[in-house]
């Protein structure tokens, strides 16, 4: 039931989370809008994360703990949204920070554009401070028409389709109108990790309206070890992302979206499995060696044409091609950098003609074995 004195429900699933959630609390609590409440979801914490969390609430009646077996981010979060109150709601990651205007201005520019979700530009820090990044694929000002008024401006997917499928795919990096969620009743993923990108991607396709706040209000922790996404890059959880890929094409066919969206789940598909391929740690060549042959298989099975291909950025090519060509995890590494640096469109004819070629021979053999 919403409250019509709660504007902002911020959601935040902690998993031993300790070292950084109190810089994250701060920065939620310290909001220039007040009327928002904060839903921790302690999701099996090991370490002193929930004793934390209850001095928060001691402190400030806003704050809300609910105290759940580990389950994961997906369901933690959904858990936390079937309680809030407000007419908003937003998913931050316990090590990260928010700009004390981020629920502010957010807010405002949701309400004025009775949008179904409102993004905004995002920082990258390290906890040093010694990188600072602004990463440019959250700043959807430069696929917006010049001099928009972005607090009387909404747009669908179909004005970025980009927007549907990139590497930054996570729901940290918008809000959402509270009831739009609960109507839609999304897919959140229990104990997968990159359970942002079912949330991410359906939402996405399901807005009506969907708005932009051209401030930096988010700032995102790269160099946390013992997130979600940094633990995924050294075990086997790097392979759940096989099945979210699974349950995003099975929602495109079901949704007539598959043929529309092709490439763009193309190019989603192989900008990620290589991105994933190529942080997994080179000593651990048994999870490297499996990892890159289930992508090689997905990429059989995508049969790129010619045409295809060509609308793929040079660097996946590249990167497509040193999957195709290479016979092990080591073996991608050294095929990448001479794909990095070649005509991948030759390259590409070179790899269908030895395929025509090997099919032609594999009848013949049937043949003469007949």
């Amino acid at each position: 039931m919403m409250d019509d004195k709660i504007k902002v429900s911020v959601i935040i699933p902690v998993y031993n989370a300790e070292k950084f959630l109190g810089e994250c609390l701060d920065s939620v609590l310290n909001q220039t809008l007040h009327d928002i409440e904060v839903i921790c979801v302690n999701d099996g914490s090991t370490d002193n994360s929930l004793k934390l969390l209850r001095e928060y609430k001691s402190m400030d009646n806003r704050v809300i703990v609910l105290n759940e077996k580990n389950c994961g981010a997906g369901i933690s979060r959904k858990k936390g949204l079937y309680i809030t109150r407000g007419e908003y709601v937003a998913f931050v990651d316990a090590d990260d920070i928010l700009d004390k205007n981020y629920c502010e201005l957010s807010y405002m520019n949701a309400s004025h554009n009775h949008a179904d979700m409102t993004f905004f530009r995002v920082k990258y820090f390290t906890t040093d401070k010694s990188r600072i990044t602004y990463p440019g694929k959250f700043n959807l000002k430069t696929e917006l028409p010049d001099n928009t008024n972005y607090d009387n401006y909404t747009f669908t997917w179909n004005t970025i389709p980009s927007l549907v499928f990139n590497r930054f795919v996570n729901i940290w990096s918008r809000i959402y109108r509270r009831q739009f969620l609960l109507d839609n009743n999304f897919y959140f993923p229990e104990k997968l990790s990159f359970n942002d990108v079912p949330l991410h991607v359906e939402s996405v396709l399901t807005a009506n309206r969907i708005s932009f706040v051209d401030e930096v209000l988010y700032s995102y922790r790269l160099d946390n070890p013992y997130s979600i996404t940094e633990k995924s890059h050294t075990n086997r959880k790097i392979f759940d992302f096989f099945k979210i890929i699974e349950h995003e094409q099975h929602y495109l066919e079901d949704h007539g979206l598959d043929q529309i969206l092709k490439n763009e789940f193309t190019q989603m598909k192989i900008d990620h499995l290589t991105y994933h391929l190529s942080t997994i740690n080179k000593n651990e060549t048994q999870i490297g060696d499996e990892f890159h042959r289930r992508v090689k298989q997905e990429f059989q099975s995508m049969n790129l044409t010619e045409k295809e291909f060509k609308l793929l950025p040079h660097q996946f090519a590249a990167n497509y091609l040193a999957v195709m060509n290479s016979k092990s995890f080591e073996d991608y590494f050294n095929k990448q950098e001479h794909y990095n640096n070649c005509d991948v469109e030759y390259e590409f004819k070179k790899l269908e003609e030895s395929k025509s070629t090997l099919f032609k021979v594999k009848n013949k053999l049937k043949s003469i074995l007949k």
